[in-house]
């Protein structure tokens, strides 16, 4: 066993807090992300659950680690109330790995007590060290209760193992099991002696160590991997909508073209005349409204052009129901028949072109703003052309009287 084996590493600054202590082999490790936005890994430890609060999804123990750490019992902020048992970060420690928990027979303890100043006891149990540290605890006579400073998990005779630290301990012996040594020197001693009377057990326990720390390390790596590739996702994830909400891709997905190719010749009034106008002999002037609109669902199953027509003819309201057509040139063709039936002069023409219905948009001028479904006015054709599956763009789309 060497110097650099995990045991109980209770900061001195803790010594002094009410905390209380637990050491156990840690089952049903579970990990969740906290209500504070952090991660939370819970576990049982002879029948009773902890939780360990972390800013990380790495969990440091596994099912069948033995843990040993210091913890508060402390009660929800909201709703219930009820208690839970918070593990204190800094005093976790992984004492022996799950491959070899069921092989470790007792403890050697350190314990102390702020009424024994300079004064450790050095001991050995079956059990939790913890536990033990609570039973001496409650003898009649000790004032203050003792604390674990440290503990070293045996693969053999714990009894045999504190034997022998007392021998070598004999000359600073201060009572029964008690020695005026600084817990430095209670610990090199104790892994000196483990290692004298079992050699291949505490190179088995180092190693094991050892090799849970090389697992440990891999499942932080690969979940540091896990995180740098969903970090990654959600990069990409933004840049797409950034692309997607930019003005151009918003123009190339929902922008049109409004084209008039007529503006009424003769000033058009809606509705139509009153009786006392009639009588009069008042009368509107003749107009008619087309507006072909392609439609902006790239739905196949329907067709893509709609006419809908409608004016005024010697005081009279006229028109077409709406139609649909599968080629502009075709609803073209039938707006301009039925137009010029009813008023060949006085006409006005919009089409409306969505650009998802040609082959290359034309650029959205730089610097302008392009919300949904923004349009470019045009007076005549723009420069695109259609894709053929919706016809085409008539060079000269209508003539003139």
């Amino acid at each position: 066993m060497t110097e650099t084996t995990p045991a109980w590493d209770f900061s001195k600054a803790r010594r002094n807090r009410s905390y209380k202590q637990k050491d156990g082999v840690a089952t049903v490790v579970s990990s969740r992300i906290a209500k504070s936005g952090g991660w939370a890994h819970s576990c049982m430890v002879r029948g009773d659950r902890f939780t360990l609060f972390s800013p990380e999804e790495f969990c440091p123990f596994s099912d069948g680690d033995r843990i040993s750490f210091d913890y508060e019992e402390k009660r929800l902020r909201r709703g219930s109330r009820m208690p839970y048992n918070a593990m204190v970060p800094d005093s976790l420690c992984l004492t022996v790995p799950s491959d070899l928990s069921d092989k470790v027979k007792g403890h050697v303890y350190v314990l102390s007590n702020k009424s024994m100043p300079g004064v450790l006891k050095i001991g050995f149990t079956n059990g939790d060290p913890a536990k033990r540290a609570g039973e001496l605890s409650g003898v009649t006579g000790v004032p203050t209760p003792f604390r674990v400073e440290w503990s070293l998990p045996i693969l053999g005779s714990a009894r045999a193992i504190e034997q022998r630290i007392h021998a070598v301990l004999v000359k600073k012996k201060h009572g029964k099991e008690f020695f005026k040594v600084s817990i430095d020197e209670a610990q090199s001693v104790a892994r000196r002696c483990y290692l004298e009377l079992y050699p291949e057990a505490a190179a088995e326990l180092e190693g094991s160590l050892t090799a849970s720390e090389l697992a440990a390390a891999d499942r932080r790596r690969l979940l540091a991997d896990a995180n740098a590739r969903r970090e990654q996702a959600k990069r990409d994830e933004e840049a797409v909508i950034a692309f997607e909400n930019s003005p151009e891709q918003i123009w190339r997905k929902f922008g049109t073209y409004e084209v008039r190719l007529r503006e009424f010749s003769v000033e058009r009034r809606s509705g139509t005349p009153n009786i006392f106008s009639k009588f009069l002999g008042h009368r509107y002037p003749d107009w008619i409204d087309v507006r072909i609109y392609g439609r902006h669902s790239t739905d196949q199953a329907y067709q893509t052009w709609k006419l809908d027509m409608h004016g005024l003819c010697d005081g009279k309201r006229v028109g077409i129901a709406s139609t649909m057509f599968d080629k502009l040139e075709d609803a073209m063709s039938m707006a301009k028949r039925e137009a010029d039936r009813f008023c060949a002069g006085n006409q006005q023409w919009i089409i409306n072109l969505p650009n998802h219905l040609v082959i290359e948009p034309l650029p959205w001028p730089e610097g302008r703003r392009a919300e949904k479904y923004a349009t470019m006015h045009f007076t005549d054709w723009p420069d695109v052309q259609l894709k053929p599956e919706f016809g085409s763009l008539p060079k000269s789309p209508i003539a003139l009287p």
